[in-house]
């Protein structure tokens, strides 16, 4: 099941602000916006990878629809939680774009799977004025507390059992069955997304209570591989969610998912351990659907 454990809303605020009574001051008001809010924080976790599907956009302002998406980007991969922007005075259909944007769970969804897990959101906001000086703001899934003890745990098994003479696909290999050796499917959680016995939606359940879903087996595999420096986003349509992995000079797919025995499942668990495109095609499971 794919992760829908966010609650998505928008907040449209539309606010008289009225310096002077009238619109000739329209460009002094987006200067002070422009000075006050012109910079992009980035943590320890921010991604360097460049895609085609997102890509960093630091400007503050935004003149079409893409300028958007990468602002939103921009603002999970950088850490911060908060990002401020404006539509430019010729960009008409801003104000439509943000609402589109706002309301496609499918679109960000997609945008959040190009981040480390540790920057994802768990709901994200946005707001406009009557200046359409538009302001994002999300919370994310991950607590510090929570990031802590999965780091532990992590840097613990790397310590134990990686060492410089393996090669990337022997180390994604040892975690990869090391995970499904001690996980089981959350079945409470695949029956309602509400349900909190596990946090099993995040690598923490894997890691530490020994149950998972899609997205908590997704994010573990994917913070392990940011740890070891191995190239890799998360694929998620609106059913499921896995991983891609750069190895050995090409993109393949792996979703310990499905790689977990399941009785009434024909696959083994290593049905789809760092397969290609070609061959996920071949197999043909109706779960795995994207759009290359």
């Amino acid at each position: 099941m794919k992760r829908i454990v966010f609650a998505l809303f928008l907040i449209l605020i539309v606010t008289i602000i009225n310096f002077y009574g009238d619109n000739i001051y329209y460009d002094y008001k987006i200067y002070k916006f422009r000075e006050n809010y012109k910079g992009v924080n980035y943590n320890k976790y921010m991604k360097n990878e460049e895609f085609v599907f997102v890509k960093k956009n630091e400007n503050i302002e935004l003149n079409n629809k893409d300028d958007i998406i990468n602002s939103i980007y921009t603002l999970l991969n950088s850490g911060d939680t908060v990002l401020k922007r404006y539509c430019s005075k010729n960009y008409k259909t801003c104000k439509e774009d943000i609402n589109s944007i706002a309301n496609d769970e499918d679109l960000l969804s997609y945008i959040n799977s190009f981040v480390h897990p540790y920057n994802s959101f768990f709901n994200i906001t946005f707001s406009y004025d009557d200046f359409l000086r538009l302001e994002i703001n999300y919370n994310k899934i991950y607590s510090n507390k929570d990031i802590l003890l999965i780091n532990n745990k992590l840097d613990e098994f790397i310590s134990n059992n990686i060492n410089s003479y393996m090669s990337d696909y022997n180390k994604i290999k040892l975690f990869h069955d090391y995970v499904i050796e001690n996980t089981k499917y959350d079945l409470l959680k695949k029956n309602n997304l509400n349900d909190t016995t596990y946090k099993s939606n995040t690598a923490y359940g894997p890691l530490f209570e020994g149950y998972a879903i899609c997205s908590g087996y997704a994010d573990v595999m994917a913070i392990y591989l940011n740890k070891l420096g191995i190239p890799n986003y998360k694929i998620s349509n609106d059913t499921h969610i896995w991983n891609l992995v750069y190895v050995n000079n090409e993109w393949l797919h792996l979703d310990l998912t499905w790689d977990y025995p399941i009785s009434e499942t024909n696959v083994n668990r290593d049905t789809y351990f760092l397969i290609t495109t070609e061959i996920l095609e071949k197999i043909n499971d109706g779960t795995h659907n994207f759009d290359k």
